[in-house]
């Protein structure tokens, strides 16, 4: 597997720089209120793996993978760390659509971020420190847009309608094509991976063919894969974490919801404005990592063949 050292991160002195120092904890008190504010003992010293990605690219199926086979390290899950991205969660949560089940699960979410933006600062400046401390061990993920955002529109459908049947074809085009819908989606890997583990994976050429890179620093290990490998991650993450994983357990999968019938139906007949299709599929995120005939099928696949 190819890794790429930073040579930002392989210049660095074991001096921290003031922006790498974390914020103080509350009222810089001892005791008890410093003890809320640290974070757990392990999660400073000993390995972490993060499953820090974009919605519905196999990141239920992973941590649930990891658990089955008994990983013996902490686990993290979670999607975004930006107060930007996870102020749409906080939105999504205040909201009366979303069902009790997805409150729940985003919650558990926005509880983690505090801790684990306390964790990554802290561990990045006893690097800095030279402190030697295990790397961070991240696995993340790409996914074509369209398929994605539909994926999610379908999970979260009560945001938009009350009930499933109500999610047409023209319904969920309408969803796709608000202004808004893909913003965060196309930048996550500046606004989130590059900004808090300062891994900037268009920095070098993505393996189409492997499916996989991996990228490295003094302070973490990554893992992107495409969502079109997820059948292989057993290997990928046997390799990458050293530990036997026999298979996947898959879990949150599209097919096995309740709006299975609905999903498919509108998978199937859904078609958008080719102007629109290939504004996305020209766009850096995709043009990183899917070649480009793996795009022009994209195209041909989404785009709207009749004249608008």
């Amino acid at each position: 597997m190819s890794q790429d050292l930073d040579a930002n991160e392989r210049s660095q002195t074991t001096t921290a720089s003031p922006r790498s120092i974390p914020k103080s904890p509350p009222a810089l008190l001892s005791g008890a209120r410093l003890n809320r504010w640290l974070p757990p003992r392990d999660l400073l010293f000993d390995r972490l793996v993060l499953i820090y990605q974009m919605p519905k690219i196999g990141s239920q199926t992973i941590e649930a993978t990891l658990r089955s086979c008994k990983f013996p390290h902490a686990i993290r899950r979670f999607h975004y760390l930006s107060p930007t991205l996870a102020g749409t969660v906080r939105r999504g949560i205040s909201s009366d659509s979303p069902d009790s089940a997805w409150k729940s699960e985003a919650q558990q979410q926005l509880d983690w971020i505090g801790e684990i933006s306390r964790t990554i600062r802290l561990r990045r400046l006893m690097c800095g420190l030279g402190v030697r401390l295990p790397k961070l061990e991240v696995i993340t993920g790409a996914r074509d847009l369209l398929s994605l955002v539909l994926s999610s529109i379908f999970e979260n459908y009560l945001y938009f309608e009350k009930s499933v049947d109500a999610m047409t074809v023209e319904r969920c085009r309408e969803a796709i094509l608000h202004p808004k819908t893909f913003k965060a989606l196309r930048n996550w890997f500046d606004l989130e991976l590059k900004r808090f583990i300062r891994v900037d994976v268009f920095d070098r050429p993505f393996s189409h063919e492997q499916g996989y890179s991996i990228f490295e620093n003094r302070f973490a290990r990554v893992l992107v894969y495409r969502f079109e490998a997820l059948d292989r991650l057993p290997g990928l993450l046997r390799n990458f974490l050293g530990h036997e994983i026999p298979s996947l357990s898959n879990t949150n999968v599209s097919s096995n919801k309740s709006y299975s019938a609905q999903y498919t139906h509108v998978r199937q007949n859904l078609r958008l404005p080719p102007h629109f299709v290939n504004s996305l599929y020209s766009d850096k995120m995709m043009r990183h990592f899917y070649s480009e005939s793996e795009r022009a099928a994209l195209l041909a696949r989404w785009a709207d063949p009749r004249p608008s």
